[in-house]
């Protein structure tokens, strides 16, 4: 069988993606990086996060989850003495609580609409995820209600906001990229910029798949969002 290249697109777009990979593969051989729009901030929005165990009380009949994680500004976390961690209290991964006088809810950021958003990040989870296990007269139990996830490294992922720097603001460990997730007691900044209007889920990479209907920690309320408004 023969062809006309000229009028067959098969083999167009065929060469097409020939001349791509070929470009790509130039590019790697060489070191050359790939190129990347200047990106321009209307404004740049800080926000100090932390990440923490929190138990949730359902109700007032006393149903709960004692395996609760959540997000919360800095401002909003206090240490086992009830300081302030912006007032001097104490940052220890697994040593901190929500501050009394707040209940506990996801966490929500707002920026505009060309925006960048710069999340001064801690991990402070507890350095060993709770073991669902309890020890009645000597015997060990298995607790039902007890699942968390195993996993304690965490990250401040917004999915479809746009990175800022590089791979490093993505919050993940993913194929050969260098891991931006964090370890407890750790610390990582990482940069968005919100080219336009919506409500972007924000999660931890570091466990997708768990407990709680295979949800990982988001089952555990370990979820935000961030809210991109009209400019103005």
């Amino acid at each position: 069988m023969t062809f006309d290249p000229r009028v067959d697109p098969s083999f167009l777009a065929r060469a097409g993606r020939s001349v791509a990979l070929a470009a790509v593969a130039a590019a790697l051989a060489t070191g050359a990086a790939p190129a990347q729009a200047a990106v321009s901030c209307a404004r740049t929005i800080q926000a100090d996060v932390v990440v923490f165990d929190q138990p949730f009380m359902f109700n007032r009949l006393g149903s709960q989850n004692v395996n609760g994680i959540m997000y919360a500004l800095r401002r909003d976390v206090v240490d086992l003495a009830g300081v302030p961690l912006t007032r001097g209290g104490t940052a220890v991964a697994g040593g901190v609580a929500l501050r009394a006088d707040k209940r506990p809810r996801p966490l929500v950021l707002r920026v505009a609409a060309g925006d960048c958003l710069t999340v001064a990040f801690q991990n402070l989870l507890a350095p060993t995820a709770n073991p669902g296990r309890a020890a009645i007269d000597g015997q060990v139990f298995n607790l039902l209600v007890n699942d968390q996830v195993a996993e304690r490294m965490a990250g401040f992922h917004a999915q479809g906001l746009e990175l800022l720097g590089g791979i490093g603001d993505d919050a993940s460990m993913v194929g050969l990229n260098a891991s931006s997730l964090v370890a407890p007691g750790g610390s990582a900044t990482y940069g968005y910029y919100a080219p336009k209007e919506g409500a972007f889920l924000v999660t931890s990479l570091a466990a997708t798949v768990g407990g709680q209907g295979n949800g990982g920690n988001s089952g555990q309320g370990m979820f935000a969002v961030v809210n991109v408004e009209p400019p103005g």
